[in-house]
């Protein structure tokens, strides 16, 4: 099965479940000897899934409220307490600057709606 790393890293550590691979581009800094999963064959070369949290505003925000935003962010990222919670959860911070998330976001939108084009799916409400 696959399940998000923050909520089964509390049953790997003792060695309840036996991790395979994790899903992202890169190994995970708090499981080093468990493999992504990309670097198990060829075929999931380009294989990256990651579980990610951000802040979005309403269009049109002032810049210096988004980057009063961002600062307050980042200066929450760097603090001990998060540290140690993010190592905890086998989470990794990705802080970056508002553009960079922009950038990030819009590769998230492009990877997924090529998979979402490629396999014909459909959101049917109802």
């Amino acid at each position: 099965m696959w399940d998000n790393l923050t909520s089964g890293i509390q049953q790997i550590r003792p060695g309840r479940v036996r991790a395979l691979a994790v899903s992202s581009a890169d190994r995970n800094p708090q499981l080093p000897e468990v493999p992504a999963a990309r670097e198990t064959m060829p075929e999931l070369a380009n294989f990256d899934v990651n579980t990610w949290f951000g802040i979005f505003l309403p269009a049109g925000t002032p810049r210096p409220i988004a980057e009063a935003i961002n600062k307050a962010m980042h200066d929450w990222h760097q603090t001990e307490e998060v540290k140690r919670r993010w190592a905890e959860m086998g989470g990794v911070s990705l802080y970056g600057t508002m553009e960079q998330f922009a950038g990030f976001v819009n590769n998230e939108i492009e990877k997924w709606g090529a998979v979402i084009r490629k396999e014909g799916l459909q959101l049917d409400i109802g």
